[in-house]
């Protein structure tokens, strides 16, 4: 008996957690002692669908709990909510959250139509300090993920269209006001390409608050730098980024396709010469020309800036990036996906007077599916020899798929 009084409540936490719905039943029978620890590990996490085919969920179950249990509420901590409809009243459970415990919100919207900004300006939504938004597709609903002044991670996708305009028309429609976001530290943004003008205008506005910024380029898109031979968008960016003094963490994500032919797939026959022929250039002559057009806009950023920690996507830098390295620079990541790293000499000469010159480097890390590990070995093993930290974090193939990118916070 003194040993059922004195059940250790993380190891409960942890054992219901893990439960499979089918199992909660059978859980219902623990002892009075175990209560508490499985409230806490059941109403943590709430995942809500509207979608009619799952009424009866275990989110709308717990929903309904939720109602009648006031003293319940407390114990949530993440919310997702998965919408397949504008239908908010079947929502209005949010509002029985009139306290801070919620840490975490998810709006996940198919179709994107879907996306109701209303929805964030809840006054439970405005309290929660983290928020994944997925399905805003119109400047208007952009601008509302910007008026929550307590949030301080914000993580957005911004594959739309209909945001992909000129810089001085989003810049009048959004009006983005730093001091509406006062606690905003940590920024993802999943655009369509690193230059998009949605991106740039974001960052203009935000750069000098923030801690951590990453942006990733869609996966199986080619990652196309604006091809313009001034790149007036990426000195702009370099601009953003140095007004940043508390910006440390930098992250530019994404696989570069060039070594994919996505036009040939073996599901869409029969095959014309034209459909060959434009498959074939794209796959001999698209990278080259891509590399003709790409501007290393991450060299700038490496060498003055208060950044610390800088992932580099391929077409971004060049040699240029180690031999100018700031001594701030502790965290070098790379998306590497070709046959070959060209800056492998460049990075071996950087390693090798890390500590002759008293740089800060102090990990080295490497985003790319499995079979490119052996050709690294020869940067692993240089970065042992000079007491540098070397990481392969394999991607899953294939690499237009998420998952593909680091957490936007690194714990």
């Amino acid at each position: 008996m003194m040993a059922r009084r004195h059940i250790n409540e993380d190891i409960v936490f942890e054992l219901v957690l893990y439960l499979e719905a089918k199992e909660q039943a059978a859980a219902a029978r623990v002892a009075h002692l175990w209560t508490l620890p499985a409230q806490k590990s059941l109403y943590r996490s709430i995942t809500y669908h509207t979608s009619d085919k799952a009424p009866h969920s275990s989110g709308q179950r717990l929903v309904k709990t939720l109602r009648s249990h006031p003293d319940l509420r407390a114990l949530v901590r993440l919310i997702t909510i998965h919408s397949t409809d504008a239908d908010l009243p079947q929502l209005d459970w949010v509002d029985l959250f009139t306290n801070d415990t919620i840490r975490k919100f998810t709006y996940i919207c198919r179709p994107r139509t879907v996306f109701a900004p209303v929805l964030l300006q809840k006054d439970a939504i405005r309290r929660i300090p983290h928020l994944t938004l997925n399905g805003p597709m119109w400047p208007d609903s952009l601008k509302t993920c910007f008026e929550l002044p307590m949030v301080e991670t914000l993580e957005l996708e911004l594959n739309e269209r209909n945001l992909q305009r000129n810089p001085s028309f989003l810049e009048r429609v959004l009006k983005l006001d730093a001091f509406k976001v006062p606690n905003l530290k940590h920024l993802y943004l999943h655009a369509r390409y690193v230059s998009d003008s949605v991106v740039s205008v974001i960052v203009a506005a935000f750069a000098a608050q923030l801690h951590s910024l990453h942006v990733h380029a869609s996966l199986g898109q080619e990652l196309n730098f604006k091809r313009d031979p001034k790149a007036e968008w990426a000195q702009e960016f370099v601009g953003h980024v140095r007004r940043g003094k508390k910006l440390t963490r930098v992250v530019f994500s994404g696989f570069n396709p060039s070594g994919a032919l996505p036009l040939l797939e073996p599901f869409r026959q029969p095959w014309n010469d034209a459909w060959v022929a434009a498959a074939l250039e794209q796959k001999i002559f698209g990278p080259l020309r891509r590399k003709e057009h790409l501007y290393p806009f991450l060299d700038a950023i490496a060498q003055q800036s208060a950044v610390e920690h800088l992932c580099c996507i391929d077409g971004s830098y060049t040699e240029e990036l180690f031999h100018k390295l700031s001594r701030k620079i502790k965290v070098l990541e790379f998306y590497f996906d070709e046959e070959t790293f060209d800056c492998e000499g460049a990075l071996l000469e950087l390693l090798g007077r890390v500590g002759r010159d008293g740089l800060g480097l102090r990990m080295v890390r490497f985003f790319a599916c499995e079979e490119r590990r052996t050709l690294l070995e020869v940067i692993d093993a240089a970065c042992k020899k000079n007491g540098i930290t070397f990481q392969f974090v394999p991607a899953i193939p294939p690499l237009h798929q998420l998952p593909s990118r680091p957490p936007i916070i690194q714990d």
